[in-house]
């Protein structure tokens, strides 16, 4: 399960010698991008998030917002491979949203018909914040659809391994341009069979052919969302 744990700021900072600054928007989200998935992000007692962190590719990024005027901190981010990151936050009011790449990278694997230098879910981030910030809402750019998605069945496991059926009920269809591809953004009730929550599920579990982003609203506890976006035929 990922989490987010908020710490006693002292403990953290007595640790401080290995990190590095990364400045952050209070406007919009924030990607930071790690090599392996997310196991816990610790972040002092007292910061302000503006929003629950959004995990995306495969759990691989988490999206973060910061209310304005908030104090620089540090966060530890400890990862699936067993590697731990200290991250010196540095939160600005004059910048747009940022991407961060963190660790190392040099083992990834590039994914077919995709440069090795650039995610695609940073290609979505701008509609997706806008969307997640308000689900009833139509991005700029996009317009709603007339026909829905199709109901999507996925056979998966929970973080600790159980088995799981996941179904995906279409509640709307966006149609849109971004980098002059036309895309499709779907949003879909999830239904979790058993006992497991959205935050046990990794969201690449729902990952097919011209998919490019997926996440998971994680803090709806009775009906959790799933927002893809995906290639237009």
């Amino acid at each position: 399960m990922k989490r987010i744990i908020m710490v006693s700021a002292i403990s953290l900072l007595a640790n401080s010698a290995f990190a590095a600054d990364y400045p952050v928007s209070t406007k919009s989200y924030n990607l930071f991008e790690f090599p392996s998935a997310v196991e816990q992000a610790i972040i002092p007692d007292g910061i302000d998030l503006a929003d629950n962190p959004r995990y995306v590719d495969g759990n691989k990024g988490v999206l973060l917002s910061f209310e304005e005027e908030q104090e620089s901190f540090q966060m530890v981010v400890t990862l699936s491979d067993g590697t731990t990151h200290m991250v010196d936050v540095v939160p600005d009011d004059e910048i747009s949203g940022q991407r961060h790449r963190i660790g190392d990278f040099s083992g990834e694997v590039v994914r077919r018909g995709l440069s090795h230098d650039r995610n695609p879910n940073a290609d979505y981030l701008g509609v997706m914040s806008e969307k997640l910030s308000d689900l009833s809402s139509v991005p700029k750019g996009f317009l709603k659809t007339q026909s829905l998605p199709d109901v999507r069945m996925f056979r998966g496991k929970s973080n600790s391994g159980e088995d799981l059926g996941l179904v995906l009920d279409p509640v709307e269809r966006l149609q849109g341009t971004i980098e002059g591809r036309k895309v499709y953004m779907d949003l879909f009730y999830l239904r979790i069979s058993g006992d497991a929550t959205a935050t046990e599920l990794d969201p690449s579990q729902f990952t097919e052919k011209g998919v490019g982003a997926i996440t998971i609203t994680r803090d709806a506890k009775d009906r959790p969302y799933v927002l893809i976006m995906r290639q237009a035929a």
